[in-house]
Formats: structure tokens, C-alpha cells, sequence
């Protein structure tokens, strides 16, 4: 498939996208698992193993909550609301995030269609080849 249109940024826009190659297949009948982080303790461990560890887990712990309010946002657009959590988690996982400035092309019509864009913040224009606009 195509793009249609193409999309300008009309202010600084911040977008998440997630290509088709990024996204793992979601299995038929996804079930909902909960899955309990375990922590195992070495012992006689040196204290720059320790501060790397610790390190480790404060990484994790704030992706892990970045994640949750990427997920509670998708949630709440009209689009996501009625996904699974755990589809959402799939997608929020495998998201990026890019920043445009006004002007600049976010994607244009004839280009290959294999991510799904979200504009986050700003505000974008859609113009399709015929040149009639969508805000």
C-alpha cells in the first residue's frame, strides 16, 4: 500500500510511529499473562557491580513507567479505546518518536504505507495529490 497524501507538520509536532517490520504478529486469542519480575541477590558482589545493577533497575523501572503513560494515552484516543491491553503494550513497546519542525514532511503521497503515524503534540496538515487539504 500507498500514503494517499501527504502529511506537513504546520507546527512543531512530535510524532510516534511504529513500522509494519517493528511490530511482532499479535497471536490469535491473546491472553491476558501477568508476569512478576524476580530479583536474585549474588552475594560477595563488588560495589561497582552493585551501582551497574541498580543502575539497571532504575532504567527499567522508568521505561516501564513511560511505557504505562504511553499506553494510558493510547487509551485514551478515539482510535485505541476499545484495544486489548496487551495489544497496546505491543505497540507501545515497539513505538518511536520523532520531532518535526513546521513545514517539514512527515510522509508523502506514494510513499510506502508500512508505519502507523500518531501525532502526539502539534498540529499537522494532510494534502492529497489532487491538492485539496485536511487539517
Amino acid at each position: 500500500k500507498r500514503h494517499s497524501a501527504t502529511i506537513k507538520a504546520k507546527t512543531p509536532c512530535v510524532v510516534w510511529y511504529v513500522s509494519r517490520e517493528d511490530m511482532p504478529q499479535v497471536p490469535a486469542g491473546l491472553k491476558s499473562r501477568k508476569t512478576k519480575l524476580g530479583s536474585s541477590v549474588v552475594q560477595k558482589e563488588s560495589s561497582s557491580t552493585v551501582q551497574v545493577w541498580d543502575c539497571i533497575r532504575e532504567a527499567a523501572e522508568g521505561r516501564r513507567k513511560m511505557l504505562e503513560k504511553l499506553q494510558a494515552r493510547l487509551r485514551n484516543m478515539k482510535t485505541f479505546r476499545k484495544f486489548r491491553s496487551e495489544v497496546l503494550s505491543l505497540i507501545c513497546e515497539n513505538l518511536h518518536i520523532r520531532t518535526f519542525l513546521p513545514d517539514q514532511t512527515i510522509f508523502t503521497a506514494g510513499d510506502s504505507a508500512d508505519c502507523v503515524y500518531i501525532v502526539l503534540k502539534g498540529k499537522a496538515e494532510a494534502t492529497a495529490p489532487n491538492g485539496t487539504t485536511n487539517p
